[in-house]
């Protein structure tokens, strides 16, 4: 039989060390199943429908949004008013059917955006 006891600081004293990590309890890779990934190309068939909805210029202030830029800053790329950017991104909400910009971050991500 194998001492408990001395095995404990043995493996701390590894792992401290950076040589190696302890064995830990195997963890099940997830396997998508044919129902799931049914539902996510339906969900990014929906995602791409909307998007063809956008009209040129909602889909330039769609990218920059998911981009992170602020309303101001879209502006000054766009050449077109404050005001104006956010009409647009409202449109581009509504049309998207998105309750925020995280939505929309997550739609752009599903297509590859």
């Amino acid at each position: 039989m194998h001492d408990a006891g001395h095995a404990v600081p043995a493996m701390v004293a590894v792992v401290d060390t950076g040589e190696a990590t302890p064995a830990a309890t195997p963890v099940a890779t997830p396997v998508a199943t044919p129902a799931a990934m049914e539902a996510r190309a339906e969900a990014r068939a929906g995602v791409v429908r909307r998007l063809a909805l956008l009209t040129g210029r909602e889909r330039q202030v769609f990218e920059r949004v998911v981009q992170g830029l602020p309303n101001k800053q879209i502006a000054a790329q766009l050449g077109i008013a404050l005001k104006t950017v956010k009409v647009h991104r409202g449109r581009v909400m509504l049309k998207m059917e998105a309750a925020s910009v995280a939505d929309l971050v997550r739609f752009a991500a599903s297509v590859g955006l």
